[in-house]
């Protein structure tokens, strides 16, 4: 029964092997890396020289420092955007070019196929995303006159982090699937860039006549772990409460996907 179930789960997990080396082979990726270490570092010196920022704090430690350079460099929406771009163009160069088809001749479904690539971009998000974390942490001690990290603190820098991840993997989930609706890359590049604004609009500033609702400041929610400084109107939600808007959101975008896949002519 164990040796059945092997066979019929290996070409699935050949397949995200095999799309985790295509999109690395890409280059994008690599390039982004050097990109994301470049910028946070030019972030970092306009807040600190242009800003002014040691003139601002009684506090200049490295985790004093980092919540403001992550929202520095997170509201520029820079890395969100290319990895809208990023997301598109790994899903519609297959049917850009009439590859899908020689895809589709794989011993996968439909659904194993937009699952597999789910995976494997995410993977490389997910990469991304520590990257970012990384150059934050690097310039953040760089500049700081001390660490100003106690054992209390690991625990909100970890769900810091894991906030950030999957906000990127969640902007890549949401990417790929308008990829999945559209026929052409610009047609996804442009109503996946509209639609990541559009969400990002609605999640960050309230609506008077909504009310606070759990989707308010879901975009900055990685603010609410760490002590911010100035005073912000970020109002902190629990973790599990940002997981399942997360997932709900993914899931809004997903699903439709997957429906139109199904019935979609891949012989285009």
């Amino acid at each position: 029964m164990d040796d059945d179930r092997s066979r019929v789960s290996s070409p699935f997990r050949r397949f995200v092997a095999a799309e985790f080396r295509k999109i690395f082979a890409f280059r994008m990726a690599q390039y982004s890396y050097a990109f994301i270490f470049a910028t946070t570092y030019l972030y970092m010196t306009y807040v600190y020289y242009v800003e002014e920022l040691p003139k601002h704090l009684s506090v200049t430690s490295a985790y004093a420092i980092l919540p403001l350079l992550f929202f520095a460099t997170w509201k520029s929406l820079l890395l969100h955007m290319f990895v809208v771009a990023f997301s598109v163009h790994c899903v519609t160069v297959e049917s850009q070019y009439g590859m899908i088809r020689v895809v589709a001749a794989q011993p996968l479904t439909r659904s194993e196929y937009v699952f597999g690539k789910y995976l494997a971009i995410s993977a490389h998000v997910a990469l991304i995303a520590g990257v970012y974390l990384a150059s934050l942490a690097f310039w953040s001690v760089a500049y700081g006159d001390s660490l100003g990290v106690t054992a209390e603190h690991f625990g909100a820098l970890a769900r810091f982090s894991l906030r950030i991840v999957l906000l990127m993997i969640g902007v890549a989930w949401i990417s790929v699937s308008i990829a999945l609706l559209c026929r052409t890359q610009m047609s996804a590049l442009v109503i996946a860039g509209i639609s990541f604004m559009t969400l990002g609009l609605l999640t960050t500033y309230r609506a008077q006549t909504l009310g606070q609702y759990h989707f308010v400041r879901h975009f900055m929610a990685p603010l609410g772990e760490v002590p911010m400084p100035y005073r912000f109107e970020f109002p902190w939600y629990p973790l599990a409460t940002f997981l399942w808007v997360t997932l709900a959101t993914c899931a809004a975008f997903l699903l439709p996907a997957l429906f139109h896949f199904h019935r979609r002519d891949i012989t285009e």
